[in-house]
């Protein structure tokens, strides 16, 4: 017997205010454990870095006018990645706090926890374990969702963003697998899943089309 398909979790805006707001009651004798975990997260979810770019980066790696350096990518590949004005207000309100526990250099790593030690992918994994079920995210019931799908919900989202601004998908695709940091687009279509909101969004893209360009003059029979 076959085994299922398996389908990536891809996490809400409200489950994301969830697991952050909960980021906090991991260690709350520790602020800036529950401030880095917080800021990672939720960075992972809005960039769809891979975990491991993340963790990687240092504090140099972000640079003023709004980018991301990505030096320790897949297959040894560096990449610029743009984020957005809150995304960056957000990361440089973490860095504040972060400074505020030692004097680090540029060369510093951007995610510590005490003593300026690099956040590792042990640590993090354990407490996104945690907050999967402080947030309510996972009850035990189905498989759980993972670190990795962050990256899935992004690619979806941003499908959906698409849609929603009447972009074309097709031609973001190559946009959208460059930001990724794939090879080709084929890697990045894996991450496109289909949820009922993006459903929804491509049959009223559908509809409009099929009404203006079918019917003419956008009327119907």
């Amino acid at each position: 017997m076959k085994n299922p398909v398996f389908k990536p979790h891809i996490y809400s805006t409200a489950e994301i205010q969830a697991l952050a707001g909960k980021a906090g009651d991991i260690s709350p004798r520790d602020p800036l454990r529950g401030e880095t975990l917080k800021t990672l997260f939720v960075l992972l979810y809005i960039t769809g870095l891979r975990i491991g770019e993340a963790l990687a980066l240092n504090l140099e790696d972000y640079q003023k006018g709004h980018h991301l350096f990505i030096r320790k990518a897949k297959f040894h590949k560096q990449r610029l990645v743009p984020i957005t004005r809150s995304t960056a207000s957000a990361l440089e309100s973490y860095m504040d706090k972060r400074c505020k526990t030692s004097l680090p250099s540029s060369h510093d790593p951007l995610f510590v926890l005490k003593g300026n030690q690099r956040l590792s992918y042990s640590v993090a994994y354990s407490a996104f374990r945690s907050l999967l079920g402080l947030s309510g995210i996972y009850t035990g019931v189905d498989r759980a969702p993972r670190i990795h799908d962050f990256r899935h919900s992004f690619a979806v989202t941003r499908l959906l963003q698409a849609y929603r601004e009447d972009e074309d998908p097709n031609s973001l695709l190559p946009a959208l697998s460059t930001y990724m940091g794939h090879v080709d687009i084929t890697s990045t279509q894996v991450y496109l899943h289909t949820t009922p909101e993006l459903w929804e969004e491509a049959n009223k893209q559908f509809l409009t089309y099929f009404r203006t360009h079918v019917l003419g003059s956008g009327g119907e029979r």
